[in-house]
């Protein structure tokens, strides 16, 4: 169990770089693979949202809300990572999965947004022997402790690895319930474990600063 002044390496990370010798690789073949397909090195100085799906967002226009300034025909620099289901009614610039059957849907579905799979579940989907996402991506964990992380958590994750410093997160409720599955007796996300990796990330990489979209709706007009 994550405690609150955990951390996924010894020491906070400045650059990604440095995780070099954790990954025991070159960690930056991940950020340019996804570089063939996204522009996220051009806004890595802009916020980056990353976007759950919990009812909460149900009736949020995500275009609107992470493309556009507010209350304005004015586009902004930002970068968006959603995960599984979410290309039925967004399209943001990468998508983190790791169910199977959202895997095989995307197949189906011939998903053409970069997606980025957890090490054993892309090497699952690359030995199926069938019809593959054009644009996917192998995530591996430099600890342990992540193998049973969420989509969500792991998309947050993906934002640090990616530079940005500025993360605001929405639909992140929690619960047995999503705005693509209802209560299926199995399924289920702690808010209280989620907040407990966030927290994680926090203290993993230096000056990441993740802050809750919805919070800022409940603060009072100026």
């Amino acid at each position: 169990m994550e405690v609150a002044d955990e951390r996924l390496f010894p020491k906070s990370i400045s650059e990604v770089e440095e995780l070099e010798k954790y990954y025991n690789k070159d960690i930056t073949s991940i950020t340019e693979e996804l570089g063939r397909w996204t522009n996220h090195s051009q806004f890595v100085h802009s916020k980056c949202y990353v976007v759950g799906n919990g009812l909460s967002r149900k009736n949020l226009d995500l275009e609107r809300v992470t493309r556009y300034h507010s209350n304005t025909k004015h586009k902004k620099s930002s970068f968006v990572i959603g995960c599984n289901y979410i290309y039925k009614d967004f399209e943001p610039d990468v998508i983190i999965a790791q169910d199977t059957k959202v895997l095989l849907q995307m197949v189906n579905d011939d998903v053409d947004i970069p997606v980025v799979a957890p090490l054993l579940k892309y090497n699952w989907a690359r030995n199926r022997g069938q019809r593959n996402l054009r644009k996917f991506f192998c995530l591996r964990f430099p600890t342990y402790s992540m193998t049973r992380w969420n989509s969500g958590d792991l998309a947050i994750y993906v934002a640090c690895l990616l530079g940005f410093k500025n993360i605001e997160l929405i639909g992140f409720d929690g619960g047995a319930s999503s705005i693509y599955r209802e209560d299926d007796g199995v399924s289920f996300v702690k808010g209280v474990t989620t907040q407990r990796r966030i927290n994680t990330i926090k203290n993993s990489f230096e000056n990441v600063r993740i802050n809750r979209y919805e919070d800022n709706l409940k603060k009072p007009s100026a």
